[in-house]
């Protein structure tokens, strides 16, 4: 399948992941204009075939492109850390073939959207206006793949520490990487420390980036 990388600053680490998975991608600039990337996506989907769309800060692993291709699903990604939760939007993200093919109005759909105040086609608002119009118009819902990849926007990394509640030792990268129903801890029952649950997610917490405490905490920043 297709794969793109638009990109407006290059990261070496990109580049080096995809040839490591023997993978033959198309580096499109997009940094030359605001509206630059919104018009990549328009091109692309008016030629009416499906992409995997990786972006300028993400590094995949070997397999995760091949886990995206044969997925059925018309819309999928691969969750990446977006500075405060994992999530997925255009950074490692695939539109199928049927999906470009059978819906050729999305991109223009876009510009019938209520007006939010910004420009129609700024790059910093297609990841959240194209998810809008596939699952507003098309009822779709993003299908979301695990492991993460990494995430090398400077400011989208991890600022919050994830402790296991039972032994309240940090989880390193490995572990915090995986779907988050997944988080365990291999501690050991000698060395538990009590803390109380105050994640969703049972297995974890995290602490606050401005006082350290466990969230949810008092801190008023």
């Amino acid at each position: 399948m297709r794969i793109i990388v638009p990109w407006a600053k290059e990261f070496p680490e990109v580049r080096a992941a995809l040839e490591a998975d023997g993978r033959q991608a198309e580096y499109v600039y997009v940094g030359g204009s605001p509206t630059a990337y919104h018009e990549l996506f328009l091109g692309l989907w008016h030629e009416g075939h499906g992409w995997i769309n990786v972006e300028q800060d993400i590094v995949t692993f070997p397999g995760a492109i091949a886990e995206l291709e044969a997925c059925p699903e018309l819309w999928c990604a691969r969750a990446y850390w977006l500075g405060a939760v994992f999530g997925a939007f255009l950074g490692f993200t695939k539109f199928s073939d049927d999906l470009v093919r059978n819906n050729p109005g999305v991109m223009e759909a876009i510009d019938r959207l209520r007006d939010d105040g910004t420009p129609r086609h700024y790059f910093g608002r297609l990841d959240t206006r194209l998810s809008q119009v596939l699952m507003d118009q098309l009822g779709l819902t993003i299908h979301l793949h695990w492991p993460a990849v990494e995430h090398l926007n400077p400011e989208k990394k991890m600022r919050r520490g994830v402790n296991c509640t039972e032994c309240g030792r940090s989880l390193p990268w490995r572990v915090i990487r995986l779907e988050p129903s997944q988080w365990t801890c291999d501690h050991d029952e000698d060395d538990v420390i009590p803390a109380p649950v105050l994640s969703a997610i049972p297995s974890a917490i995290q602490n606050c980036v401005f006082c350290g405490e466990p969230l949810p905490c008092q801190c008023q920043n």
